[in-house]
Parts: C-alpha cells; structure tokens; sequence
C-alpha cells in the first residue's frame, strides 16, 4: 500500500510542476484561465488537506509541496490578473480549514514575511531598516508586481 502511495505521489510532484511551469511561462492567458487555474489548485489543496487527517497518506506526503505551488501561483496571477473577491474569500475560507498542517502556517509566515517586507519598503522607503527575510522568499513576489498591487496581496 505504502508503495502505492509513493508511486502516486512521484506522479503528483509531476502534475505540480508542470501546473506551476505552465503558469510561469504563459503569457496568453486570460482572466478566466486564471481562476480557473486558481479553483482547480484549490480544490486538489482541499481535497488533500481537509480534515480528518490519515497518517503517512498522499495528503500528509504533498502537504508542503501543493501548498507551496497554490501561494507562489496565487502571487503569480495577481501581478497579471488579479483573482475576483469571491475567490479571495474562498482561499481564505478553505486555509482556515487546512490550519491543522503545520506546512499551511509555515508557507502562510513566508508570504507574509515577503509581502511586509515590500510594504514596509513601498510605505517608508528604501532607507527603512529591512525587514530580513530568507534569499529564498525574496523570489515570492514577482520583481513587475505593482506597489498597488502587493498593497493589495498585503491586505488580503
């Protein structure tokens, strides 16, 4: 069963990252691609991680990885079409239900992190003391996300 299970989360990992390569590398896509794309990385997130939790199954072994897939392509498509309220609302709703994984609350500090860090720098300027946040994370937000719109990120 365990191998079952690794077998299907190898191909996950797959489906993942080449989800995350095609919303990287498209330039084409509409505002109704995108929230399409938004709502089906929701729902693989909530299927895997809504409760109850089984010990050692695919949810627990993608936990990180979905969850770092659905933030960094949120972020993506708000510096190119930024999503509607009601799909706002509803990642919000679905993270208060993931809260139990560990993953959810650490991904959740990383955006967080990057965004206030490009708030704090936006609102007082570049001669604020930085906030230090990991090499890694400084990648989060795309360079070409407008002031506003990390304002925005920030506040949602």
């Amino acid at each position: 069963m365990t191998d079952l299970v690794n077998r299907q989360a190898v191909f996950c990992h797959r489906v993942l990252r080449t989800v995350q390569s095609a919303a990287e590398a498209s330039s084409l896509m509409t505002q109704d691609t995108w929230e399409a794309l938004l709502r089906f990385l929701l729902t693989i997130n909530d299927t895997l991680l809504a409760p109850p939790t089984v010990k050692d199954s695919i949810g627990q072994q993608l936990c990180e990885r979905v969850l770092s897939v659905l933030f960094e392509v949120w972020i993506l498509a708000c510096s190119i079409s930024f999503p509607s309220p009601p799909l706002w609302k509803t990642l919000r709703e679905m993270c208060c239900q993931w809260r139990h994984h560990e993953a959810l609350i650490a991904q959740w500090h990383r955006v967080n992190m990057a965004f206030t860090a490009r708030v704090l720098t936006i609102m007082y300027g570049p001669d604020y003391p930085e906030l230090h946040i990991p090499e890694d994370d400084h990648n989060l937000i795309p360079s070409c996300m407008s002031d506003d719109c990390v304002a925005q990120c920030w506040f949602r």
